[in-house]
């Protein structure tokens, strides 16, 4: 939440004091934070090393796969964006915000007609 607000240095702090956690799973969601944290201040390559690491600890993690989906279209690197949220959903079809920034990076390439279809015709993708 502090995130949102723009506060990084209390979002920060909070992550910081989850970072002790036993749970792998904590542990790699802290991390893929903490990449966020790093892009929202241009820090990419910190962020490639977090998510990187996160995606060590966890390697099913949607949230890591759709953070480095952000940090490699800050290496504009639009294809390998695009493959970590195939890979989402790949195990999550139905996953809205996957199929949402799936459509954005279509929409960003250009393929209006793909982006639209996916945005707007999945009849089995809803928000409640």
């Amino acid at each position: 939440m502090y995130l949102s607000y723009g506060d990084v240095e209390k979002a920060s702090s909070i992550l910081s004091t989850l970072s002790n956690s036993s749970s792998l799973e904590i542990k790699s969601a802290v991390l893929s934070q903490k990449a966020v944290i790093d892009l929202a201040v241009n820090r990419k390559d910190e962020a490639k090393g977090k998510v990187a690491e996160a995606l060590t600890i966890n390697n099913d993690s949607a949230a890591a796969l759709l953070v480095r989906s952000y940090v490699s279209q800050a290496f504009l690197d639009l294809e390998g964006a695009k493959k970590d949220i195939e890979l989402i959903l790949e195990k999550n079809p139905d996953d809205v915000l996957a199929r949402t920034r799936l459509a954005e990076l279509l929409l960003g390439s250009g393929d209006l007609e793909t982006a639209t279809k996916e945005a707007l015709d999945r009849k089995s993708t809803r928000l409640n």
